[in-house]
């Protein structure tokens, strides 16, 4: 039995758009969470937590998630590739991804969506030299997570492009990322 993914209703820019009390909240929000310490160092001002927050707004995602998810990348709106998987989780009723195989020297990751056969994504370490990758720090370091990552980001842009909406992981736009895919180089740059 097939399980239809059903539309997200359709809303204009302007439902989108904050009322005058609401960008006076967000911008008040956006100070306070800029001062508690919680948020990368990148960020260095309210208008900084304000793009992300309306991004993630625009997404359908949480303030303080799209606040760890989401980054922005040369001027470009980028996610973390677990942002992406959690999201296909949530989004897509019997949704399932899993790794057929995880090395030193390739990622081999596979999901699958109701009415769609599996798709299988490898990236592998000559992947990585070839796109420049191998010789950053952080892939000499912990090349197996970002094998990894990189191969769940590859194939959710195929198989739930309705999910990832076109957005490319922090890595995948430049930055420096550590294990876990936070920026540590490269963000608002």
């Amino acid at each position: 039995m097939e399980t239809a993914i059903q539309p997200k209703e359709s809303r204009s820019i302007v439902s989108l758009l904050p009322s005058l009390a609401e960008w006076q909240i967000m911008r008040e929000e956006a100070g306070m969470v800029l001062k508690s310490g919680f948020l990368p160092a990148a960020y260095k001002t309210p208008e900084q937590v304000i793009a992300v927050i309306l991004t993630g707004r625009e997404l359908g995602i949480p303030t303080m998630q799209a606040l760890r998810g989401i980054t922005i990348i040369q001027q470009t709106p980028s996610l973390k590739p677990e942002l992406m998987l959690a999201l296909c989780y949530q989004r897509i009723p019997g949704f399932k991804g899993w790794f057929k195989e995880s090395t030193a020297d390739k990622a081999t990751f596979v999901c699958e969506r109701p009415g769609v056969p599996p798709f299988e994504n490898t990236f592998s370490m000559e992947d990585a030299k070839a796109a420049g990758l191998a010789e950053k720090a952080s892939w000499k370091q912990y090349g197996r997570n970002l094998l990894r990552w990189r191969s769940v980001a590859n194939g959710l842009h195929i198989l739930c492009p309705d999910v990832v909406v076109g957005l490319y992981t922090p890595e995948e736009l430049g930055a420096n990322t550590n294990a876990d895919g936070e920026v540590i180089e490269g963000m608002f740059s």
